[in-house]
């Protein structure tokens, strides 16, 4: 099914079920979306590389950063025990108010996707690098967090 057709079937705003639709979607199938470390290392680029010739302002590249970014803090919530924390203020995900937690260390995915759809894998780096850098800081904020 293809995504937008996924987004009417779902009826609240839990980002669990738009990280699901936007896995099985029918654009996205090609990738391996998973839920796993490997899949936001490997996938989130290049699907931004496909995607980057989207105009920041056009509404696609919301609606596309937004999935993107549920998708990638649904995956760090399974990995890492995160949680959702936030506004979720518009169906079909305006997850621009909304955040992750991580013991004490606060992520909001949508920071990276929207500036690398805006600026360009020159300006901003990958995912990959950019995951290189916060993860650390996930599991470090964590841990103390456990203790």
């Amino acid at each position: 099914m293809e995504f937008r057709e996924l987004l009417k079937t779902i009826k609240g705003l839990d980002p669990k079920e738009y990280a699901e639709a936007f896995a099985q979607s029918n654009e996205f199938l090609s990738y391996r979306l998973d839920f796993s470390q490997k899949s936001l290392i490997e996938e989130i680029d290049k699907i931004l590389d496909c995607e980057v010739g989207i105009e920041p302002i056009h509404p696609e590249s919301w609606e596309l950063s937004s999935m993107m970014a549920i998708y990638i803090g649904e995956t760090l919530c399974r990995i890492y025990d995160g949680i959702w924390q936030g506004a979720f203020t518009n169906k079909a995900g305006d997850y621009y108010t909304s955040w992750l937690m991580f013991g004490e260390y606060k992520f909001a995915p949508t920071h990276f996707i929207q500036y690398r759809i805006s600026n360009g894998k020159e300006s901003e780096g990958t995912f990959k690098e950019y995951f290189e850098i916060v993860k650390p800081e996930i599991i470090a904020r964590k841990s103390n967090f456990n203790k």
